[in-house]
């Protein structure tokens, strides 16, 4: 049987969006693993506390969706999400660089999510891995066209302004790619790490994390130099937005997007 990773990397912990993982339509014949790599204790007072504080002066419905209760580990129990604790060193894919340090197995398809995600459509997962998409976007010769077949190696929801790089937010990666993922989880460029630090940067500030966007840059040198930008797809031409998914911003939609079943 062929395995789907659904990798979660876990820092804000809005309830609604692991209910949404929960609730998930999975394409026939496959076995699905769910998995947080946790960067603090999503127990912990300030996680909930410093949200409602936020929320108190900014907010739409999706954000008081999102954030409707707290987030109890009991509740990952329920909906069968693994769930481990991590130094808070690097954001982004170095979520997935924890997780295959202790697990050996690579599986077929993985999807990795940053937890500030409104997941719009769920069937994310079937529908990828099915191939039955509406089109996707891709990047050649500096233009970007639509297309519909399975010849990816990665997707992310959608392209970042005028730029190839993707975002961190959400990316899916096939086995083809993941086994040579040493060679794009690459972090030696990075300095700056939150390891003990177990509080979120000011969410008007949108820089503190800056330099972790070396993680992402460091795969499109790999996938540059090894002529794949052509099987690196996106599922919108949207900054932020597609049939899919809104990703949020150090944790929340703000004003980002109008509420849009």
């Amino acid at each position: 049987m062929k395995n789907i990773l659904i990798l979660i990397g876990g820092w804000h912990f809005p309830y609604g969006f692991y209910d949404q993982i929960s609730k998930l339509e999975f394409p026939e014949g496959y076995n699905v693993k769910k998995y947080c790599v946790s960067h603090r204790n999503l127990e912990d007072n300030i996680v909930y506390n410093e949200k409602l504080n936020y929320l108190s002066k900014y907010s739409n419905p999706i954000d008081r969706f999102l954030y409707s209760q707290k987030l109890l580990k009991n509740h990952l129990n329920t909906w069968n999400i693994e769930y481990k604790e991590y130094p808070n060193v690097i954001g982004d894919y170095y979520f997935i660089d924890q997780y295959f340090s202790d697990h050996s197995d690579i599986p077929d398809y993985l999807f990795f999510f940053h937890d500030d995600n409104y997941i719009k459509n769920n069937k994310i997962i079937s529908d990828i891995v099915n191939n039955t998409v509406k089109t996707y976007y891709v990047e050649t010769d500096g233009k970007r066209h639509k297309i519909k077949d399975d010849n990816w190696l990665h997707i992310s929801n959608a392209f970042y302004g005028s730029v190839f790089t993707p975002r961190g937010s959400f990316s899916v990666f096939k086995k083809e790619m993941l086994v040579d993922m040493k060679k794009f989880l690459t972090f030696d460029t990075i300095k700056m790490t939150r390891e003990n630090s177990n509080r979120s940067p000011n969410p008007n500030d949108l820089y503190q994390l800056a330099e972790w966007n070396e993680v992402t840059r460091n795969f499109t040198k790999y996938v540059t130099k090894n002529n794949l930008r052509s099987r690196c797809y996106r599922l919108s031409e949207n900054y932020r937005k597609s049939e899919y998914i809104f990703e949020c911003e150090r944790g929340f939609i703000k004003n980002n997007f109008k509420y849009d079943n």
